[in-house]
């Protein structure tokens, strides 16, 4: 629980992206959940109430004050699409109610005012009215609310209740995160501009998310001021289906912003648009960025030349705040490009975590050597995913896994498509295998193959061999005891490679190993010599396993002799 202001506390729902932890399943409204809510009932955390679909300005009413009076409802989702005549009246209705709320913490409104009815009949003036005063009735909802810290709205259309809402969200302290999805529409939308400088106006936000946004130079203005200005709370940011770099001003403006800001640690730029443009433009990007205190960077579809990569790495250089860096969509990368990012890979020595996601469609034929060398290099790496097409391409990753000097503790391998034939689960899992029977540090390793790689399933008898070799004593003692979680996308993994790989979980290596070869070695067939007795019962009396007891029977059971008395002859014999 956090403590919100005055004393009172308020439950945490967001992650780090500022995104809700906790994934509601909405029930529709209907009026068995509206006598459910009159009651107070603990089991009705979340409602998805669509105009139109439910009742008419009465069941409204009753449902907004059943909302209103709620302890328990932690989650409402509110969609505006065909809007009947009497839509004011609906809102006023609701909204009354709705405003004595108090436990709500995360508010999403799906915005279609002016698409839906108004597409047959345009609202009138009083209408629209209407309407906006219904939305004024929420005021003390975003300003006593002190549970609400997410607020979502998809808009598909301009609105015109955006200059309403837009200070609700400035005049809000309590918020933390606020979503906007455009839903590709309206691109032009003083609306959603509005809604935008309310976001970046209100300083108790940390975590803004827009989607598909109309980046006019106004609003990338708006968001230069909110990085720059010293009371900025903000700790990530993104921008996700963006044509950001079709304006040379957007770009330059967010990146004085950048350079200007101390307390933005995560930042993610999805790009979709083929008109990205210049490379120029990127590389002052980055620049700015060089003092920035990122530590978690995600960019997708920025990255389609080896000069970007250079810009990027050479940022990256400068900054050694970066702890997590992902990528993905790169479309026009060579060789030059991969080694810029693995020179920078192998000499930053604060990056734990890499994701090089799905790529174009020849960006991994140029995959070098370069990368593993950099994965090895680097000691605080601890986690990598990496796609691969080629059984050469999964060998210059694996290749990584045999240094003794990887840090790596998670691998995640994407099979793309064109992985075919003859590179058959077979050999892939043997080029698997060999790699992690030299590597004691990789816990947990995911096998991702998407439908049209080509590529079946991995052959578990041989990772099941890596885990435990039974063939002796000895190959049992040097399986790998470190392989904690294996997942697989294609089928379950088998219970027998589970059953060992938990096993894995403990600490204790010698424990681990003692474990299997007492679980799948016959102490009956084994020849014990006298001299090395003690040390065999010293190694397993030292033991924490469970099985230790029965080992010790086995073993006196084999050789009783160990716990028979000496006689005064026998100890004369043994001394003469």
């Amino acid at each position: 629980m956090d403590t919100a202001s005055g004393g009172q506390l308020r439950p945490t729902i967001l992650n780090e992206w500022g995104e809700c932890t906790e994934k509601f399943k909405a029930v529709d409204l209907n009026n068995d959940f509206i006598s459910k809510l009159q009651k107070n009932d603990p089991t009705v955390t979340a409602i998805r109430a669509t105009l139109a679909n439910w009742g008419r300005v009465k069941d409204w009413g009753v449902a907004g004050r059943a909302v209103g009076a709620s302890v328990h409802l932690k989650h409402l989702s509110l969609g505006f699409y065909s809007e009947p005549s009497d839509t004011a009246d609906i809102l006023q209705s609701f909204f009354t109610g709705l405003a004595f709320n108090r436990s709500i913490e995360s508010l999403e409104l799906t915005l279609n005012h002016g698409d839906g009815y108004a597409k047959s009949q345009r609202y009138d003036d009083d209408a629209i009215k209407g309407i906006d005063d219904a939305y004024t009735k929420l005021a003390p909802f975003f300003s006593e609310n002190h549970h609400l810290v997410c607020i979502t709205f998809d808009m598909s259309t301009e609105g015109f209740v955006s200059r309403t809402l837009a200070q609700l969200i400035q005049s809000s302290p309590f918020i933390q995160s606020a979503m906007i999805d455009c839903n590709h529409a309206c691109k032009s939308s003083r609306g959603i501009e509005r809604i935008l400088e309310a976001v970046c106006r209100n300083q108790t936000l940390e975590h803004i998310s827009a989607k598909s946004l109309p980046l006019s130079e106004d609003i990338c203005g708006e968001i230069q001021n909110m990085l720059s200005n010293d009371n900025c709370a903000l700790k990530s940011l993104a921008f996700e289906d963006q044509a950001i770099g079709r304006n040379h001003a957007c770009v330059a403006s967010i990146a004085r912003g950048f350079n200007q800001n101390h307390s933005l640690e995560r930042f993610r730029l999805t790009a979709y648009e083929s008109d990205f443009g210049n490379d120029d433009d990127w590389t002052s990007f980055f620049r700015s960025m060089q003092s920035s205190s990122f530590r978690e960077l995600e960019l997708y579809g920025i990255i389609k030349s080896d000069s970007v990569m250079k810009a990027l790495s050479n940022c990256l250089m400068s900054n050694r705040e970066v702890r997590v860096l992902n990528l993905g969509w790169y479309y026009s990368l060579t060789s030059d490009g991969w080694n810029y990012f693995a020179n920078m890979l192998s000499s930053h020595t604060a990056i734990k975590d890499v994701d090089v996601l799905a790529a174009g469609i020849n960006a991994l034929l140029t995959l070098t050597d370069s990368l593993p060398r950099a994965i090895v290099l680097n000691p605080r790496l601890r986690r990598v995913q990496l796609p691969v097409r080629t059984l050469h391409e999964l060998r210059i990753v694996a290749s990584a896994l045999e240094s003794p000097n990887s840090s790596l503790e998670e691998l995640a391998i994407d099979y793309q498509p064109g992985f075919r034939q003859p590179a058959s689960n077979t050999e892939v899992t043997a080029v698997l295998a060999l790699s992690l029977q030299m590597n004691s540090m990789l816990k947990r390793l995911h096998h991702k193959s998407c439908y049209q790689s080509g590529l079946a399933d991995l052959d578990w008898p041989i990772l099941l061999t890596l885990l435990c070799d039974t063939s002796s004593i000895e190959a049992t003692m040097h399986s790998n005891h470190t392989l904690e979680l294996l997942s697989s996308n294609k089928t379950a993994v088998p219970l027998e490679i589970s059953s060992l790989m938990r096993m894995n979980q403990n600490p204790n290596k010698r424990d681990v190993a003692i474990s299997k070869i007492v679980q799948h070695h016959s102490f009956e067939t084994m020849d014990f010599v006298p001299t090395s007795l003690p040390t065999v019962l010293s190694l397993v009396g030292k033991t924490n396993v469970n099985h230790t007891l029965s080992v010790l029977y086995e073993i006196l059971r084999k050789v009783p002799h160990v716990m028979q008395k000496e006689t005064r002859k026998r100890k004369a014999e043994r001394q003469d």
